[in-house]
């Protein structure tokens, strides 16, 4: 069984998506990471954010001949946004 949390610490995030932490990061510097929502002072991911920006990967990847590249991720639409949550 997969586990599927309804959100997501960024660590865990990273874990979950086979991610490193500098390859995360540069996928938010480029404007690709995923949404992002602050719970108190800790950004996490939730699952439908996770889930969209599956997605969104999956498509570029498919566009691309099936890889992921992060150099080549700077022609990809940017799309970074971050809510807060009480």
């Amino acid at each position: 069984m997969v586990f599927d949390p309804p959100v997501y610490s960024l660590r865990d995030f990273q874990k979950s998506h086979n991610l490193t932490f500098l390859q995360f990061h540069k996928l938010r510097e480029l404007g690709l990471g995923p949404r992002t929502i602050l719970i108190g002072d800790k950004p996490c991911v939730t699952r439908e954010s996770a889930c969209e920006w599956r997605s969104m990967i999956e498509q570029y990847a498919n566009e691309h001949g099936g890889k992921v590249e992060l150099e080549c991720l700077q022609t990809a639409p940017a799309r970074q946004e971050v809510v807060h949550a009480r």
